[in-house]
């Protein structure tokens, strides 16, 4: 299965995170304004077995001259898969071009002087590890409800920036779906 889309990253406040749905942070402060971006998705799944995929997805900078790319490679396990119950188990590694780490968990020498972090050259390279699970219920022939959790590692140099304050994180979502 391949899949490519277009998306938008929000980008960085050095303010609270606002209304408009861009993240940020008052710890930010100096660190400037990630502006926003969009960028074109490419994912990729490689059924090894009726179990087992190997999976990968990047995303490329269309615009926001900012923002580098990003990737992810790992796999996909099915541990349940009935009419009514789907369950997938993936461990996914993360990483990005100089530019997007730099952007991300890089502290310059100016922003050093004008916020709390010292300063801090972000390579590119992996940056990350993640545990994934998901569920998909399928109610009947239109409805189903699907959820997901991922747990997220930071790693190699980009663990050690200044900006990290939390070198895991755990995200999760919830959804309900209707095809036609």
């Amino acid at each position: 299965m391949a899949s490519l889309s277009i998306g938008a990253d929000p980008g960085r406040s050095e303010k609270k995170s606002s209304a408009a749905g861009r993240p940020g942070s008052e710890r930010l402060k100096g660190m400037g304004t990630i502006r926003s971006a969009t960028t074109t998705n490419l994912t990729l799944s490689v059924p090894v077995t009726d179990w087992l995929a190997l999976t990968g997805a990047a995303e490329f900078r269309v615009h926001g001259a900012q923002r580098g790319n990003t990737f992810h490679a790992g796999f996909d396990v099915a541990a349940l898969d009935t009419d009514s119950d789907q369950i997938t188990v993936g461990l996914k590694a993360h990483g990005g071009n100089q530019r997007y780490n730099a952007l991300f968990f890089g502290v310059t020498p100016q922003q050093a002087q004008t916020s709390r972090f010292s300063a801090f050259e972000a390579k590119s390279g992996l940056h990350a590890y993640s545990l994934e699970a998901g569920w998909n219920h399928v109610l009947d022939r239109h409805w189903s409800i699907t959820g997901g959790v991922e747990a997220m590692r930071m790693a190699n140099r980009a663990a050690k920036s200044p900006i990290v304050e939390k070198r895991t994180g755990v995200s999760g979502f919830v959804g309900v779906n209707y095809q036609f």
